[in-house]
């Protein structure tokens, strides 16, 4: 579990999936869901962070947040409401104002 803590891009995501015997079948599952999106991804500075949690309880599968100067710019993810799944996010206008 250990190796979780080095995952940081693409690459180590990758890494890890390569060597799977100590983690259990459910997290492996995850991982390989957070790899497949991240492959969509051509952004070469993109971050992946398997132990970031999401702020919102709501949240109940992938979560993403986009980040500049350590500001959060979007933040949304996948839920469920009302018993129908669905996807969102929210635009923090303020963070992007003042980053230009």
């Amino acid at each position: 579990m250990a190796k979780l803590l080095r995952i940081y891009n693409k690459e180590s995501l990758e890494a890890v999936l390569q060597n799977t015997k100590d983690l259990p079948n459910k997290l492996e599952e995850e991982l390989e869901k957070l790899y497949l999106l991240a492959s969509k991804i051509s952004y070469v500075h993109c971050l992946v962070s398997p132990l970031y949690y999401a702020p919102m309880s709501y949240y109940k599968g992938l979560f993403f947040r986009f980040f500049a100067e350590n500001l959060t710019w979007i933040l949304g993810g996948e839920y469920e409401i009302l018993g129908q799944n669905a996807c969102g996010f929210a635009i923090y206008t303020d963070n992007l104002i003042q980053s230009f």
